[in-house]
């Protein structure tokens, strides 16, 4: 049986311990990444009246796609990345940015299991990504009159026993390498397949 003393001891510890278990369960906060934007950029001026941005690719929100978890989806870098550089300064027709792909697919990699796999620090999961974008003029009537694509794939590998935050980290990494990417390879088609409708 425990006597007043004693149990004054116990309660101070579990309080201290309680302390501590709360004290650890803080979650780090947020990481504040580099808004990623191209208006310092020249904006491509098409002879269009006004410029639609068109979202073909709707993100499944479920497993193995994995975009919906990045800091930064690769779905809103394009939809930035439209809005800084395609701007419409004519007085008619049509233009279009059409993102036809934005995925991340997780695919599980085979590592080690058991005590042989205590000894190395292997790759747990590859990430494969696609950007796939396409500007485009189209006459009053409906019909196209020029266009220019480009598609940027990437595949990055992470440890098994990454943290969440080296994980965000990579996963940033990613979008801004393959929109830079992006923007490069569709601003060179767009002026090589679409001179006449450049201002």
């Amino acid at each position: 049986m425990m006597n007043g003393s004693t149990r004054a001891v116990t309660a101070t510890a579990v309080l201290l311990v309680s302390f501590w278990v709360t004290s650890c369960a803080v979650p780090a906060p947020p990481v504040a990444y580099p808004e990623i934007t191209f208006s310092h950029l020249p904006p491509i001026r098409l002879n269009v009246a006004e410029v639609e941005i068109v979202e073909n690719y709707v993100p499944p929100l479920h497993a193995p796609h994995v975009e919906h978890q990045f800091p930064l989806t690769p779905l809103s870098a394009m939809r930035q990345w439209a809005i800084d550089r395609i701007q419409a300064a004519g007085e008619t027709r049509h233009g279009r940015v059409i993102i036809e792909d934005a995925r991340v697919v997780a695919v599980p990699l085979k590592v080690r299991k058991g005590l042989r796999g205590l000894l190395y620090k292997e790759q747990g999961v590859r990430y494969d990504a696609a950007l796939e974008a396409r500007v485009e003029v189209r006459a009053e009537r409906g019909y196209r009159d020029s266009f220019a694509t480009a598609r940027v794939v990437r595949s990055r590998t992470m440890p098994e026993e990454m943290t969440l935050a080296e994980r965000d980290r990579l996963f940033f990494e990613m979008t801004e390498e393959m929109i830079k990417e992006l923007n490069s390879v569709l601003e060179a088609n767009i002026r090589q397949h679409m001179r006449k409708d450049l201002l």
